[in-house]
C-alpha cells in the first residue's frame, strides 16, 4: 500500500480510503523546488519581524555616518531600542510544512539521496504479546 490509508468509520463509506497513484512519482529535489518557489510567492508581513524597518533607518544610519553615529544616530537608535522592546514577544507565523505532508502520502520516488524511513514495527505487525514467565512449580 502507498500513500495514506484509512479505517472505515462510517457504514456508508468504503473500508479503506487509499492515495492510488496512477502518475509517475516526481524526483525529491524536483518537489523541494516547486515548494520553495511556492514559499517565496507567498511571503507576506506576518512572517518579517516588526522592527525590521526601524533596524534598516538605523543600519542606514551608521554606514552614513561612521565617524560620528553615537551622536547623529541616537534618535534612529533608540526609536529601533523601543521597537524591540514593543515587540520582545514576537514570533513568526506557524506554517504548514508542504515537505512532510508530501512526503507521508509517499508521493516522491525513491532514489539513493532521498528514502523514506522504514515504518515503525507496530504498525507492520498486528497480534498479542504473552510475557514468558517460569512455569509453576509444583
Amino acid at each position: 500500500m502507498n500513500g495514506c490509508s484509512k479505517r472505515k468509520s462510517h457504514r456508508l463509506l468504503n473500508p479503506c480510503f487509499e492515495l492510488r497513484q496512477s502518475f509517475p512519482k516526481i524526483q525529491h529535489w524536483q518537489g523541494t523546488e516547486i515548494l520553495h518557489r511556492l514559499k517565496q510567492k507567498e511571503k507576506d508581513a506576518a512572517v518579517i519581524h516588526p522592527c525590521i524597518d526601524t533596524w534598516g533607518v538605523y543600519v542606514q544610519c551608521l554606514r552614513r555616518y561612521p565617524a560620528t553615529s553615537a551622536s547623529r544616530c541616537r534618535v534612529e537608535g533608540d526609536r529601533h531600542t523601543r521597537c524591540l522592546q514593543q515587540n520582545g514577544r514576537w514570533k513568526p507565523s506557524d506554517s504548514l510544512e508542504a515537505q512532510k505532508l508530501l512526503e507521508m502520502f509517499q508521493v516522491f520516488n525513491e532514489t539513493s539521496r532521498f528514502k523514506y524511513p522504514p515504518r515503525p514495527v507496530p504498525e507492520l505487525v498486528r497480534g498479542c504479546a504473552f510475557p514468558f514467565s517460569s512455569p509453576p512449580k509444583k
